[in-house]
């Protein structure tokens, strides 16, 4: 009964997290900044889910008696010459590995030995593809957002030149319009 309370209070925590980031976002000025903020907290989203995924890849395998073969019985069976420390790091580190290689369209030599793995292997899969192709959506739009911005910045700096040109304005006067831009341009990016 402790440990499900510990993982409700887990549950609340991340949901204070989540509303502190919506304030923090609401006190961005900058869209640029809010859409990198966003990408950023998604590529850490996946690599959560990827830790937790790893941790259950590999936990699994404390499940499996003596006789039965699993994936780490497989691929982990020269790891005397480590620390123990270096040991779990290693496994960790492995188990994550194949984790990643479920999201991307990459190969490992890590594969699953027995039935429970097998399913656990198509869940993630499934899991992956849905998330991943997601990822990469948000991504393609964020990018795509960016340039609208940077294009629309461009096009506004461009009439500013061609105006300040056409009506003949003093090079001193151009320097400091130019310097103002520039000084407001910082502050927006912020």
């Amino acid at each position: 009964r402790l440990i499900k309370s510990l993982r409700i209070l887990r549950l609340v925590r991340l949901a204070k997290v989540e509303g502190f980031w919506a304030d923090m976002m609401k006190q961005v000025n900058s869209e640029e900044f809010a859409t990198m903020a966003g990408l950023v907290l998604r590529v850490f989203s996946i690599l959560v889910c990827s830790h937790w995924i790893a941790c259950a890849w590999y936990g699994q395998t404390l499940l499996d008696g003596e006789g039965e073969t699993n994936w780490a019985r497989e691929n982990l069976r020269d790891l005397d010459h480590l620390s123990a420390g270096m040991a779990i790091a290693y496994k960790y580190m492995t188990s994550l590995h194949w984790t990643l290689t479920q999201f991307t369209p990459a190969s490992m030599e890590v594969t699953a030995k027995n039935l429970r793995e097998r399913l656990m292997s198509i869940c993630v899969l499934l899991f992956g593809l849905i998330t991943f192709t997601s990822l990469i959506s948000r991504i393609s739009n964020a990018m795509s957002h960016l340039q609208t911005l940077n294009s629309a910045n461009f096009m506004r700096q461009h009439k500013l030149r061609e105006w300040l040109r056409e009506n003949s304005v003093s090079m001193n006067l151009v320097a400091r319009v130019w310097a103002c831009v520039k000084e407001t341009s910082k502050q927006n990016r912020r």
